[in-house]
Order: C-alpha cells, then sequence, then structure tokens
C-alpha cells in the first residue's frame, strides 16, 4: 500500500490559497488530507493556513477557527467561515446595464468581423459583459416591453456568424 505525504507549501503540487476561488482551494487542499488519510481536525484546519499566501495567514490566523494555539477547531467551522470571508471575491458582478449599452454602441460601430476568431472574441466578450446581467434579471427585465433578449439574440446571431465566415482571411 502506497504513503501519500501532503505537498511541501509553495511547490508546484502543492495547493495556494491567495483569496481567490475559495471553494475549489477547499476541494483540492481536503482531497490531499484525504489522499494522505489525515483525519485530526485539529491539522486539517491547519492546512489551511499553512497552504496560504503569508498576506491571508496573517488574517486568519488569529480568528479562533484557524489559531494554531487551540485545540477543538472543525473542519467544517474553518471552511465555512473562509466561504464566508472570501466566497464573494470571485463572483461576477453585472455592469451598471448603462455601461453595458454603451459597449454594445461601442461595438456596433467597429468594423465588420472578417474571421471566426473575431466572432469569438465578440462572443465571449459579450457573454462575460451581458450573462451577469441575465443572471441577475437586468438585462432582460430593462427589455421586456420591447421582448426583446439581447443575450439570445446575439447567441444566435453569433452561431449564424461562425458557420458563414472562414477561419481565417
Amino acid at each position: 500500500m502506497a504513503v501519500y505525504f501532503m505537498p511541501i507549501p509553495n511547490t508546484t503540487q502543492a495547493p495556494k490559497f491567495d483569496g481567490h476561488f475559495v471553494e475549489d482551494f477547499l476541494e483540492d487542499i481536503e482531497m490531499h488530507l484525504n489522499r494522505a488519510n489525515i483525519v485530526d481536525e485539529d491539522q486539517r484546519v491547519g492546512c489551511i493556513t499553512r497552504y496560504s499566501t503569508e498576506a491571508i495567514r496573517q488574517r486568519i490566523a488569529l480568528l479562533p477557527e484557524f489559531n494554531r494555539s487551540k485545540n477543538g477547531k472543525t473542519w467544517d467551522e474553518a471552511s465555512t467561515l473562509l466561504i464566508d470571508i472570501y466566497g464573494d471575491v470571485d463572483k461576477s458582478r453585472p455592469l451598471p446595464f448603462a455601461a453595458f449599452e454603451e459597449w454594445i454602441r461601442e461595438q456596433a460601430g467597429k468594423p465588420v468581423f472578417r474571421c471566426k476568431a473575431q466572432v469569438n472574441a465578440y462572443y465571449i466578450a459579450f457573454m462575460s459583459k451581458g450573462q451577469p446581467l441575465v443572471d441577475a434579471n437586468l438585462l432582460v427585465a430593462s427589455h421586456r416591453r420591447r421582448k426583446i433578449s439581447c443575450a439570445a439574440w446575439t447567441r444566435r446571431a453569433t452561431i449564424c456568424a461562425r458557420s458563414r465566415i472562414p477561419s481565417r482571411v
């Protein structure tokens, strides 16, 4: 039977928490903990701080859920608190609708697409700006009177354009 150890912090194999993608970090660190067969809750929680950047470590080290000098910590409490603190960092924040409309006007003034790469770049930019508005019901709500969903229309237009535009010019 193979014996696994936790990766050495700050090496390429080691997870590193920098304040972003907290749930991914916790999932990764938990996989390493399970593979290394570490079941002691205090040790598991200690790995959260150990595999965090120095700045994160300084912020959370003295919180009761992470304090290394105290026993009786639990993974559930520590991971829940970490998600509470950092969970919103990477959530998309919609542009104000006026800024989105302005971006669309700017794009409309640009030359027509000449290759699929341009269509794809536009599609990615549009969806990264527009989808948070759709998710927050801001895009559809503002167009309800005209019964237009800008995101759905642009998707169809982009898909149609992809089939008609050559890959390269």
